[in-house]
Order: C-alpha cells, then structure tokens, then sequence
C-alpha cells in the first residue's frame, strides 16, 4: 500500500511479477505531483493481512538501539524543490 499524504489515507499499489513468498516485490502507483512538499511512504503486507508498522511503533516496541531485523515502513520526504530524502515518520 502507499500513501501520499503522510499516512492519513493509503491506496493500493500494482505488483510487479514475479510476486513470491518471502521475496522483494516491486510496486508501482500513479502520481501527480502537484508541486507542494510530500510525505511518500510505502507499506508491505503478507497472506494474513500483517502489515508493516511505522517507525514511531517500531522504536517504542524494540527501541532506538534496535537495527537488526528492521522492517518499519518506508517513508520519503518530496520538498518543493523536488528534492526527495528518506525521512522517518
């Protein structure tokens, strides 16, 4: 699933064969980039509907300290500028 504003509505993406168990799967949405600043991110979910938590849930449940396994959802910041950085949210 992905958003485009920040986590307050998400949208489904299309996945890109070949779609595997247990694999990296590419996904794709359409978006109009209306020239404002963005907040993207990006959410997996498995068979059972589990689906990735935020990195704000991620540090509260395993703490700062805690790298290995990461697996939190990936968010990126889209300035005004058009200059995009990987950002926490």
């Amino acid at each position: 699933m992905i958003t485009t504003d920040g986590g307050k509505t998400w949208a489904l993406s299309a996945l890109s064969d070949p779609v595997l168990p247990k694999a990296l799967t590419r996904f794709r949405m359409a978006w109009r980039w209306d020239g404002s600043p963005a907040v993207l991110m990006s959410r997996a979910a498995d068979e059972t509907g589990a689906a990735q938590i935020s990195h704000r849930a991620f540090i509260a449940e395993r703490g700062h300290a805690h790298r290995y396994h990461y697996h939190a959802i990936a968010s990126w910041s889209v300035s005004a500028a058009g200059e995009v950085r990987n950002v926490y949210s």
